[in-house]
């Protein structure tokens, strides 16, 4: 199957990549993940897998690719930054824990 991929793509990469794009650091996985490299420190996560069906959580930089939660158009960098830009990251609220007083 990988040699099908690397005909098809310019780059195939096994689990994850990192990118910088615009400034903003970014972790791409085809699955979700709940922590990431940067989670603590801005760094996005742009995932696929969930098929339109990924909880989107407002307290994390995380965000669900998959052709279906977009209706199965092209995303431009541009829509993604609107999307995490109402995001506000806490990760207590995240993970459901409540917050100590």
């Amino acid at each position: 199957m990988r040699s099908v991929l690397v005909e098809c793509f310019e780059e195939v990469h096994d689990y994850w990549l990192e990118a910088v794009i615009e400034g903003q650091r970014i972790f791409l996985c085809h699955f979700p993940m709940y922590e990431w490299e940067g989670f603590f420190s801005g760094v996005w996560h742009l995932h696929g897998h969930q098929h339109g069906h990924a909880l989107d959580s407002p307290h994390a930089y995380r965000l669900d690719m998959s052709v279906e939660r977009w209706n199965y158009f092209p995303v431009s960098f541009k829509q993604i930054k609107q999307v995490m830009a109402r995001k506000t990251f806490d990760a207590g609220a995240f993970f459901g824990h409540k917050k100590i007083r």
